[in-house]
């Protein structure tokens, strides 16, 4: 049985949960690259998996636990490349994990330095 809750956002209305990312993925991979290959139509977005995002109570916003994708789909969110993206809703998995937890104290992110 398929458990997992999908919604649709704009990446814009999506916080980041850190306030610096790698200008890499763990694999090596540019994050401009990525951009650059969305945008061109060398790669497909239906190819790149969903950020995984949670509904914060206390502040009212959905955070991203995938902020150089979300870095990645603002960009092109920005380009006028889409309006909204598939995202993977762990907001009942999040609420029960304490290890990420570090980013309420930081207050809200909406932007990051690569």
């Amino acid at each position: 049985m398929n458990t997992m809750k999908y919604v649709n956002l704009s990446p814009m209305d999506v916080f980041f949960t850190q306030d610096a990312i790698s200008f890499r993925f763990k694999n090596g991979r540019w994050i401009e690259s990525l951009v650059v290959d969305l945008a061109s139509g060398l790669q497909c977005i239906e190819h790149i998996p969903p950020i995984k995002v949670y509904y914060h109570n206390q502040s009212g916003v959905w955070k991203s636990l995938d902020n150089r994708r979300l870095y990645v789909f603002r960009r092109l969110c920005q380009m006028g490349y889409f309006d909204q993206i598939r995202c993977q809703d762990l907001t009942f998995w999040k609420d029960s994990d304490r290890a990420a937890e570090r980013e309420v104290a930081r207050g809200l992110i909406s932007h990051v330095k690569i």
